[in-house]
């Protein structure tokens, strides 16, 4: 591989052509994964009045592996992974619904939706589900093993093709336009139901709509990296802090942050591999845990004090 001094010291070549297409494939990839889950945590949040609110701690990740994980066995065996065909949205798209369905429906008191009992009932769904997925990990052959460990871990996979990035920016897009359309409505969603149907709000409908955003973008995101955690939870906040808490601008700027905070995280597990060639790549998924993990704690913190002196 050479360096052309003339452009800025690129590498140029054929090796430097398909290192600069891989990286530009992993790029779009952590975007797309990234801002997926950002509108979907914005979506959830407002859907449930919970600012914990997100697709990892609410189970629909979880939903999201199972029914991805079930697909690959039901596909004989994951014989699409074993030829790296790559997954389907389907199964996750159908497992990330059933989830959310269900921790809905169990995080209710008299028909009202109850932040407490949601994450309880999201923390009880994603441990059941997660020992679906690793149940079904242990029957499926060891070369599929291999491929679900690294995925479930959270990984940005070079070999997918460039179209899942291409349709995660799609649903992306899509998600955030929408929100940016409804916001208002979306807006009144956070009064209490006789205010917003004061104000003339079909709730059914905008949660609805809220629902069906937040549990395609987290099947996008599954689809894409697997299931990854804590970007869902702190990329609204972090736009909150930019843009305001209006929906019309909170659904673009969760994408953008989502997006820049996975692409932050894929660019330290290539720090690492760049200094501990041994070790290898870690995964993104893993780095993404360990960055906002101490951080869901601290909002936590501030979120239970706010409620201890609120009684």
């Amino acid at each position: 591989m050479a360096w052309d001094e003339a452009a800025w010291g690129w590498p140029s070549g054929s090796l430097a052509g398909f290192l600069i297409e891989q990286r530009w494939l992993r790029l779009g990839l952590a975007a797309a994964a990234g801002a997926c889950l950002g509108v979907s945590g914005a979506s959830m949040q407002a859907l449930l009045r919970n600012p914990l609110a997100e697709p990892y701690l609410l189970g629909v990740s979880a939903g999201g592996a199972a029914g991805l994980s079930m697909q690959a066995v039901l596909a004989t065996s994951g014989v699409a992974w074993a030829v790296g065909a790559g997954p389907s949205i389907a199964g996750v798209l159908v497992g990330c619904v059933a989830a959310g369905l269900l921790v809905t429906a169990l995080g209710q008191r008299r028909g009202v939706l109850d932040p407490a009992g949601l994450i309880l009932a999201g923390v009880v769904v994603s441990a059941m589900l997660g020992s679906l997925v690793t149940a079904v990990h242990q029957l499926a052959p060891g070369a599929v093993q291999r491929r679900m460990i690294a995925w479930m871990l959270g990984e940005i996979d070079e070999g997918l093709p460039a179209g899942y990035a291409l349709g995660g920016l799609a649903v992306a897009a899509v998600s955030a336009g929408w929100m940016a359309w409804r916001g208002r409505k979306i807006d009144a969603c956070s009064f209490s139901d006789d205010e917003a149907r004061g104000l003339g709000v079909s709730l059914g409908r905008a949660r609805a709509g809220l629902l069906l955003t937040a549990c395609v973008g987290a099947s996008a995101a599954v689809l894409i990296a697997g299931p990854v955690a804590f970007v869902g939870l702190i990329a609204p906040h972090l736009a909150r802090s930019l843009v305001g808490p209006g929906h019309r601008s909170l659904g673009p700027a969760s994408a953008c942050v989502g997006a820049a905070m996975l692409i932050g995280a894929d660019a330290g597990t290539s720090a690492v591999a760049a200094a501990l060639p041994g070790v290898g790549r870690l995964p993104v998924g893993l780095v993404a845990a360990l960055g906002g993990g101490p951080v869901f704690l601290w909002m936590l913190r501030r979120y239970l004090g706010r409620s201890a002196h609120g009684l």
